[in-house]
């Protein structure tokens, strides 16, 4: 599913995304106030192995 404005395009995470995800969700000062702290690319892995499997799950009435 996409949703897109003017300045923004919301998309679901794909596989391809890790390369990218990865480095943000292990730099210390993006995840200053995360309760998970810095995340290494296994675990990122994890995270977004999670979101895909849950857009099975999630139905949006964006109507």
């Amino acid at each position: 599913m996409w949703l897109e404005t003017q300045c923004l395009i919301l998309r679901e995470f794909q596989l391809e995304d890790l390369s990218q995800f990865a480095p943000i969700l292990a730099n210390p000062q993006v995840m200053k106030f995360s309760p998970t702290g810095i995340l290494s690319v296994e675990q990122t892995q994890i995270k977004v192995n999670s979101f895909i499997a849950s857009y099975n799950n999630i139905t949006l009435d964006l109507n």
